[in-house]
Parts: C-alpha cells; structure tokens; sequence
C-alpha cells in the first residue's frame, strides 16, 4: 500500500466525523436520546463512507481476494443504505418485527423497518449465491444469518456505546484469526471507522442509528460465515441470533442487562448511561 493511499484514507477518516455530523442536521436527522438531549442519528454513515472506498479500492488492488472484498462490500453499502433510509424515514410507531408485520397487516401499511428486514435477507441471499458461489440451501441459510446479525446489533442500540462496543468486541478474535492468514482483513476496513464513530457514540454526542447498526451487524455476521465456514458453526450463530431476537420480542433487552449485576456494570463501561 502507497504511502499517498494511508495519507488519503487517513485524512479522509479524520474530517469524516464533522462533515457526516453537519450532513445529518441539516437533513433534520437528530432526535432526542434516552436523556432527552437532542443529537445527530445515523452517524453509522460515517463508517459507510470511508469502509466502502476502502474495500472497493482493496478489491480493485488484490484480485486473487475480489470476491470477498467485494462481498464485504456489498453487505456494507446495502444494509448501511436501508438502514439510512429508516433512519430517515422511518416511523417509532412500529417496533420489532411483529411490530412492522402488525402494521402491514391491519393497516396495510409497508413500513421502512419491514422493507429494511426483507431486504436484508434478499441482499444477504444475493451476495451469498452470486459474489461467494454458494449454493441455494447455503446462500438461504447465509442471507438469513447476515440478515438476523445486522438486526441484532440494531437491538442491542438502545444506550450509548452498547452496540458499537459488541461489535468492537466481537470483531478482535475474527481479525486476528484473519490476520494470522497472512491476509488484508476486510473487516479491518470497517472496525477502523467504526473505532472512531464509537467515541462520540459513547459519549452520547452522536446516535449510529440504524445506518450504523445495520452494517456493522452485516459485517460482523458476514466475517463469522467466512471464518467458520462449517455448517454447525453457522447454525450456531443462526440460533443465537434466533434467540435473541425472540427475547427481545418478548422482554426489553435494557431491562434485562439492567436486571443481572454483572450485565449492568459491564454495559456501564460502553458508554455513559
């Protein structure tokens, strides 16, 4: 890698964050946090923008790696979009998945929570079967798999730093295990960004929103279905996700972290609450 290349990205990471903050508010999108105080949403764009040139530009530079990159690609520009598109138009009337379903049904109404949760599938089918060659009864079990995380990450978005420190977390043993290949690891291209969005996220001067929470959630999903290719691994990850989403349906996840000593203080330390 060129020394002109470091400079660009690193110069481009660092004037990313005031010029996303200045985009989201003049779009209007800043909403109250769970204080009540007033702050940007969707500040996840900001890893969009600079992991996406980074994996096109890798997958331009290592042929041999196309497929991947471009599959990491893909999931971050199409799960960061639909969940920017929520972000920006999306409704708090509905909430979880029944709720979206219940509004399709009694109201006939298509909402945008509905649109993201459908698409993620489609997307994650999609970059299964046609970027990675997967087969049909792979790429289904995939798609959903990427789809679930994205959503996952989405839930656990509920108080500063939360969802940005599981992603973090989760993301360290997959680039080592990468690393120790002797490979770029794609995900590094965005957990970069994603350390720096994290910072105000913590703080609460910033929401990553579903923009945010949505492809680091793809991402991360994504990196486990490549890493651990065997088919119990990825059925594993697939019921965890399953049984997340069903508790959550059922139950606050807040509550519950709030509920247990040891959830309490290690979410305390992702960000202020």
């Amino acid at each position: 890698m060129s020394v002109d290349v470091i400079l660009a990205a690193v110069a481009w990471l660092a004037v990313l964050p005031a010029l996303v903050d200045r985009l989201l508010r003049r779009l209007g999108l800043v909403r109250p946090n769970f204080r009540g105080d007033v702050i940007p949403v969707g500040y996840g764009l900001a890893v969009l923008l600079w992991a996406e040139p980074a994996l096109l530009w890798l997958a331009w530079r290592l042929p041999d790696r196309r497929r991947g990159m471009e599959a990491y690609a893909a999931v971050v520009l199409g799960l960061g979009a639909l969940g920017f598109a929520d972000d920006l138009w999306g409704s708090e009337q509905s909430r979880g998945f029944r709720g979206h379903l219940r509004a399709l049904l009694t109201r006939g109404q298509v909402t945008t929570g509905l649109v993201k949760a459908l698409g993620g599938i489609v997307l994650g089918v999609g970059v299964s079967k046609v970027l990675l060659a997967a087969t049909w009864p792979d790429a289904v079990l995939d798609g959903a798999t990427i789809a679930l995380c994205a959503n996952a990450l989405n839930l656990l978005d509920l108080r500063p730093g939360r969802a940005g420190a599981a992603f973090l977390l989760l993301s360290v043993p997959l680039l080592a295990l990468q690393l120790r290949g002797g490979a770029v690891p794609p995900l590094a291209a965005v957990w970069i960004p994603a350390l720096l969005v994290y910072e105000r996220d913590a703080r609460a001067r910033a929401m990553l929103g579903d923009t945010g929470s949505n492809l680091l959630g793809g991402a991360l999903g994504l990196a486990v279905l490549l890493t651990f290719p065997a088919l119990v691994a990825r059925l594993a990850v697939l019921a965890a996700c399953v049984a997340l989403h069903v508790v959550a349906e059922r139950a606050s996840l807040s509550r519950i972290i709030e509920g247990v000593p040891l959830l309490r203080r290690l979410d305390g330390m992702t960000g202020v609450r």
